[in-house]
């Protein structure tokens, strides 16, 4: 069984480990990184690093070369660069590098289709350029199976529905878009969670988490707008609809694929809630007094999810050991 950083922390607490013996117990149970980890994370960090810089000079070059250029010239670097980030992948489709370019590509097929528009004033409405994009990018992140790839496949179908909605509004109501984006990043979720493996590193949870943020942060604002002008029937259905939300959450991430990170963003939103909640209730008649009562409810409140934070981090700690 290898020791967890917590135990080994508790072990030199109690005295059972000498203090010069720390760092050696650290790397025994593998809490410390290892020379191939480290040398592994900073070859990512500077691809990154140069990807970044080298997309960056790519927008300057064409921002200071922009009236010099003719239309077919800068058709044609771009359809270069971007052939050029498809060979790299071709070449190298299995390394970071090559994984690295593709998600450059698909860049790439957006700044190619922004400047289409610009040229020959299509007319399109801006959520079609996104959505475009999205369509045709769709094939490289199902072969490719990148998670930067589908991020940004996300990312540009929740700025299209977002788009969309701005002319041709989704649902009914005022908070449409807020129903449609946590119906399809819980969705997404719950698609992204059944193709992970269940043994990941922190780095790979970055998908997950981010699509949890944005089912979140849609179910918390549908919920504060409904307890601010409560409506009838919506209040009773909305408050279901995040009871539900909630237990299948601290489900899922405590029992399934425990993560504390997820169970802190779990906690945030329902203090976010609760404190509106009574905010409503208190605030028609003395507001010093509410005021107080606010604040001593999210101390407490706060108080609680924090114990219960670090309890779920010791057994989560003790069940991964």
């Amino acid at each position: 069984m290898t020791a967890s950083k917590s135990q080994i922390q508790q072990w030199a607490e109690a005295g059972a480990l000498p203090p010069g013996k720390i760092g050696e117990a650290l790397k025994v149970a593998g809490v410390t990184p290892a020379a191939s980890e480290w040398r592994q994370f900073l070859e990512r960090l500077l691809l990154g690093n140069g990807g970044a810089m080298l997309m960056s000079s790519v927008i300057f070059f064409f921002a200071a070369n922009w009236e010099a250029m003719g239309r077919f010239a800068k058709f044609g670097l771009i359809e270069l660069l971007l052939a050029a980030a498809l060979t790299v992948y071709w070449r190298f489709p299995t390394r970071v590098v090559g994984q690295a370019s593709l998600t450059a590509s698909a860049v790439l097929v957006g700044v190619l289709l922004a400047y289409y528009g610009q040229t020959y004033q299509t007319g399109a409405d801006n959520w079609q350029l996104f959505a475009s994009w999205a369509a045709l990018i769709l094939p490289w992140a199902l072969l490719a199976r990148s998670a930067s790839l589908w991020l940004l496949w996300l990312f540009l179908v929740n700025l299209s529905l977002m788009l969309y909605d701005s002319v041709h509004p989704l649902l009914w109501g005022s908070d449409g878009m807020q129903w449609t984006t946590l119906a399809f990043n819980t969705v997404a979720l719950v698609a992204w969670e059944k193709a992970a493996p269940a043994t990941v590193t922190v780095a790979s949870r970055s998908g997950p988490r981010l699509l949890a943020l944005a089912s979140g942060f849609a179910m918390t604002v549908l919920t504060i707008e409904e307890l601010i002008s409560p409506d009838g029937w919506r209040f009773i259905v909305v408050l279901s609809v995040y009871a539900a939300w909630m237990a299948a959450f601290q489900f899922a991430y405590r029992r399934l694929r425990p993560d504390l990170f997820m169970l802190a963003g779990l906690c945030l939103s329902f203090i976010v809630v609760s404190s509106v909640g009574l905010a409503k209730w208190l605030f028609h008649g003395d507001g010093l007094g509410a005021f107080l009562v606010i604040s001593l409810w999210i101390i407490g409140i706060s108080s609680v999810a924090v114990r219960w934070l670090k309890s779920e981090h010791e057994v989560m700690s003790h069940e991964q050991a």
